[in-house]
């Protein structure tokens, strides 16, 4: 059985089936419809959060990109604020100290 036969009777076939087993137009029209909803924002979802803007990567792919963006994003923030608040006067055991203080 191709994939998308497996789909249709693991999943779809429930939602778009009268109980004598005829198609059920008006809901295949409704489920497309809300597909169409998703194919259409989805890709501007991940453009923005990660820059992908194809709507079928796997949810890992998009995971993994917006984890690598808030971490480039929050490494930059904390080292400006760290070395903002920073003393030239200040000993290395003291950055130190400093340093895991702001993070705990």
């Amino acid at each position: 059985m191709e994939n998308y036969e497996k789909t249709w009777f693991d999943f779809w076939r429930e939602f778009c089936t009268l109980e004598d087993g005829t198609i059920n137009l008006d809901q295949i029209q409704k489920e497309l419809h809300d597909y169409k909803f998703l194919i259409d924002n989805v890709p501007i979802v991940y453009s923005h959060i990660c820059g992908l803007g194809y709507p079928n990567y796997p949810a890992q792919t998009i995971i993994n990109e917006a984890d690598s963006k808030y971490e480039k994003y929050f490494i930059t923030v904390h080292k400006k604020d760290i070395l903002d608040n920073i003393d030239e006067e200040m000993s290395a055991k003291e950055i130190i100290e400093f340093i895991k203080e702001y993070f705990s």
